[in-house]
């Protein structure tokens, strides 16, 4: 009896618990047709519970006290508020619109996903305040700017120590600027530029394989050392001069500053280039004269030389040698003629030939007319070249020679077979075009003992 009485209380309790939990449902659901759901937001503010107008008057209230922080290196810190650029609510109502879209009678589920939407142009400010605002921001101020810079390398003992690189505290202007605006609009209450990203960096660290390799490129130039022989006379340039010509670019490049190697081989060349210049000659009798310059002598080239030393330096090579010639002379010194030459006394018209110190042949000769201004120039000259059998060309005339000896573009050395007297003053009405015209025995026997690059000394008595 009793038992049966107690399964008929169970679907009455069931009926009550079901009757308890609608009412609930009901009366939350009831709740919810004006409300939005709790844990409902709104570019982060939480409008959960609140009537349309509750929410805007949220809204309102926290962009009213909207303070952005922004945050740096160096510790930097500055804020911008809500009313220094006159922040304000604009009412779009999308507030509205996402309320009504709301399900009051959904709310269960509502509640549990825990809707945020974020709302787009809804809050409005004096742009111009803002920018101002900005613009006075430490960060931007010129005089508090700290550029950022590559890792340097200091010259030292010898070589190459690597400086560290300078991180500074510049920013990306346009970036930040952006994205302050956008932490604005999007109600963000802080803004940490270094975690944005929004500062300039330097290219390479200390740790950069790039920085490696520059090291030791610089240090492998800077070990090059040229000894540069003149004679008996040496000149060295080694590191100690080389790293004063080195530096690198943005991209840390070594370079070389082509401008301080030029001006080097320009020093070389005022300080040992010779041909040109002359020189003081002892004569066949003792006189001490003053002999032009001309084309013998020691010359550098430039361009061959540049080419080598840059090589020298690039290669870290120890070297010792000549510079690169145009012309060598003989001997680099006083004497730079040594005791191999063609000596032609102008005003006595003779000719006398040395070699290695001893007198192998002196003639009288016949010059270049002067009578017709094709006088033949003094100077300090190196034999070009032999040639046998040639054929001299000018101006109405053509003479062919068996020993031709140039020494002066086209002023050279040769036999005149056609001549039956040298010397005297024959010269003055019936010379020469320019050239040292020889008797034929002369001028084969210095033909066969003479080589290019003899210096041949003209001069007037």
């Amino acid at each position: 009896m009793d038992r049966r009485k107690k399964k008929r209380k169970k679907p009455k309790a069931v009926v009550i618990i079901i009757g308890v939990i609608l009412v609930i449902y009901l009366g939350v659901s009831i709740f919810f047709i004006n409300r939005f759901y709790f844990g409902t937001k709104i570019n982060g503010i939480d409008i959960g519970g609140q009537t349309i107008q509750g929410a805007i008057d949220k809204v309102e209230e926290k962009i009213g006290s909207y303070n952005l922080e922004i945050e740096g290196r160096d510790g930097f810190k500055e804020n911008i508020s809500g009313n220094e650029i006159d922040l304000k609510f604009k009412d779009t109502k999308e507030i509205k619109n996402l309320e009504e879209n709301q399900k009051a009678f959904l709310w269960p589920g509502g509640i549990l996903s825990k809707k945020e939407s974020n709302l787009d142009d809804y809050i409005t400010y004096d742009e111009e305040k803002l920018n101002k605002v900005i613009e006075n921001l430490d960060c931007f101020k010129e005089e508090k700017i700290t550029n950022p810079k590559n890792p340097g390398f200091t010259y030292k003992d010898g070589g190459y120590e690597i400086t560290d690189e300078v991180m500074g505290n510049k920013l990306n202007k346009e970036d930040t600027i952006k994205d302050i605006k956008d932490s604005i609009a999007n109600h963000k209450l802080s803004l940490n530029l270094e975690e944005a990203k929004l500062y300039i960096n330097p290219k390479y660290t200390k740790d950069s394989p790039k920085v490696k390799e520059t090291k030791d490129i610089l240090n492998k130039y800077v070990k090059a050392k040229i000894t540069y022989t003149f004679g008996d006379a040496n000149e060295v340039i080694d590191g100690s001069k080389i790293n004063k010509w080195l530096s690198v670019s943005e991209n840390l490049d070594p370079k070389i500053d082509y401008k301080e190697v030029n001006s080097f081989i320009e020093e070389l060349e005022k300080s040992h280039n010779t041909v040109g210049q002359g020189t003081m000659f002892k004569a066949n009798d003792g006189r001490l004269i003053s002999v032009p310059g001309g084309n013998f002598g020691w010359k550098i080239n430039s361009l061959g030389e540049k080419e080598q030393f840059l090589s020298d330096i690039k290669e870290g090579t120890t070297v010792t040698r000549e510079p690169v010639y145009a012309f060598k002379g003989v001997v680099q010194g006083t004497n730079e003629t040594g005791s191999t030459y063609v000596e032609i006394d102008l005003g006595k018209q003779h000719l006398w030939y040395y070699k290695d110190g001893s007198l192998v042949v002196d003639s009288d000769i016949v010059t270049g007319n002067e009578s017709k201004k094709l006088s033949t120039p003094p100077g300090l000259f190196r034999l070009d070249y032999r040639e046998k059998d040639a054929t001299l060309k000018g101006e109405n005339y053509s003479q062919p020679v068996k020993y031709w000896m140039p020494f002066n573009g086209g002023i050279g050395l040769h036999d005149a077979s056609w001549r039956e007297k040298f010397g005297g003053e024959i010269y003055k009405t019936n010379g020469s075009h320019g050239c040292a015209n020889l008797p034929p025995k002369v001028a084969e026997t210095i033909f066969n003992t003479i080589s290019s690059g003899t210096p041949v000394i003209c001069y007037n008595t």
